[in-house]
């Protein structure tokens, strides 16, 4: 059964790419674990014309890096934070006594995708190879700027190859670009926005709540106003986060998935050495709401 609100383009995405239309695809980190030759289904999708593929993974350093700045600037700060597209929309549509809780930052997918707009100036339309069936709520800002545009969830594209048969053999395998830090030095290493930034912060407590009705519990018996200091509230709609989405259906064993594993490690100066690249060359405003990016005239994404 699909969520009341689920989208999955997995028709109009192979449609388009038939028309010779670029496209470009960017992977969730659950993404290698949901196809049994994850390698030769992206050299499948490069053959039918995917122009490249990017994980979203290295784009998180974005994220914590937008969240590190403003404890900087206000470290007592509590908040909410979450990739989860889901839990926040409930937040903010039924739930609006949350709502000054939750920072106007991009999640790791905006940033990904407006990192490769704005600074790489990739051209072409973005497709999200996606654990969740609502991400495509967040695809397109409140002032009608298209940041991704195909949501293909990792079920329906195994559900398509099982109604078109492929021999994957006859492809090459093709991996993702990724740059120097691999798949990153925050969310690859510590599995979460909170952990990340208690790693930066010793004084920071986070807790993460997967499920909509344990999030929900714990926000109602006041976890916000009950923790004392800076604290990070992290929750996602589905039970086991985005690894177990309600776009993934059945998981599958990949074959050579090392391009995907975490780093083993991190060190502090590493991370904080990443940030201040970062505070030279991007601007904190393109990766948060309502902001302009800069030196284009152009309003950044929700995320």
């Amino acid at each position: 059964m699909e969520r009341i609100g689920s989208r999955n383009d997995i028709t109009a995405f192979f449609r388009d790419l038939k028309k010779g239309q670029p496209i470009r695809m960017l992977i969730a980190p659950a993404a290698a674990q949901c196809f049994a030759d994850f390698p030769r289904v992206l050299g499948f999708l490069w053959e039918q014309g995917v122009v490249s593929f990017h994980p979203v993974l290295p784009f998180a350093d974005i994220a914590v890096w937008v969240y590190y700045t403003m404890l900087r600037e206000n470290p007592e700060a509590r908040f909410i934070t979450s990739a989860c597209v889901g839990m926040n929309r409930l937040l903010e549509e039924r739930f609006p006594q949350f709502g000054g809780a939750l920072p106007r930052v991009y999640s790791p997918l905006l940033c990904a995708a407006r990192y490769l707009r704005g600074y790489k100036k990739l051209n072409g339309s973005f497709a999200f190879l996606s654990p969740c069936a609502l991400k495509w709520k967040e695809f397109t800002t409140p002032e009608g700027e298209e940041l991704v545009r195909y949501n293909v969830t990792i079920d329906a594209l195994n559900r398509w190859f099982e109604a078109n048969p492929a021999d994957l053999s006859r492809y090459e395998p093709c991996f993702p670009e990724t740059g120097e830090n691999g798949h990153g030095l925050t969310l690859a290493a510590f599995g979460s926005i909170g952990k990340s930034l208690e790693f930066l912060f010793p004084e920071i407590t986070s807790r993460v709540e997967q499920g909509t009705a344990d999030s929900l519990a714990y926000l109602s018996g006041g976890i916000m106003e009950r923790e004392e200091g800076p604290f990070v509230f992290e929750p996602y709609a589905c039970p086991g986060g985005c690894s177990n989405g309600a776009g993934i259906g059945k998981k599958r064993t990949s074959g050579d998935i090392g391009f995907l594993k975490c780093r083993p490690s991190t060190a502090r100066e590493d991370v904080v050495g990443l940030f201040s690249r970062f505070e030279r060359e991007l601007a904190v405003g393109d990766f948060q709401y309502g902001q302009t990016m800069a030196g284009t005239g152009q309003t950044a994404a929700a995320g």
